[in-house]
């Protein structure tokens, strides 16, 4: 049973802020062993709070210090590959997703897809969002910029159709949960 003062222990060098503020790794790595069960009520109570006060734990919304933009150069035509899939117990919103082609000729078609287990358990994908093009300008797809959240069971996936070396997709992604 993990009791509060031990609990406490393990942040005794923590602060809500400055250079020693608890991150959401440190927060994560301390709430782990706390199980839920009626003995660890207090420990599950002080948990949530600290997670509240120091922001490592969203209630709703982002949690500062998590955006990131994922990168991944796609050298197979034709092909899916993942560019970003969360670990498991995190929730991500996803930005629009950012592309530049790599010695083209011709114009390319990309893609950008969403992919989870439907309610029969079967890998569906959603189309996010396209665009063709033969620029090697940065260029965005930007069809659907409505909030997209994903989890562990989901994965942002891309592609390119056409005569490119690769393409280099970027994703901006911002942790919720």
């Amino acid at each position: 049973m993990m009791g509060i003062r031990r609990l406490l222990s393990q942040w005794n060098t923590k602060t809500f802020g400055g250079s020693n503020k608890l991150s959401v790794d440190d927060y994560h790595v301390i709430q782990d062993p706390v199980h839920i069960q009626e003995g660890n009520l207090d420990a599950l109570q002080l948990t949530n709070a600290v997670g509240q006060a120091t922001n490592t734990q969203s209630q709703s919304g982002p949690m500062p210090g998590t955006g990131i933009t994922y990168y991944k150069a796609q050298t197979s035509t034709g092909s899916r590959g993942a560019l970003f899939n969360p670990d498991e117990g995190e929730v991500w919103q996803v930005g629009p997703v950012s592309f530049q082609l790599v010695n083209n000729t011709g114009a390319v078609s990309v893609q950008a897809w969403i992919e989870a287990d439907d309610n029969t358990a079967t890998n569906r994908r959603v189309l996010w969002a396209d665009a063709s093009t033969s620029s090697t300008s940065y260029a965005t797809l930007h069809e659907n910029l409505s909030p997209v959240f994903v989890d562990a069971n989901t994965t942002v996936k891309v592609e390119f159709t056409g005569t490119s070396d690769s393409v280099n997709f970027y994703l901006y992604a911002i942790r919720v949960r």
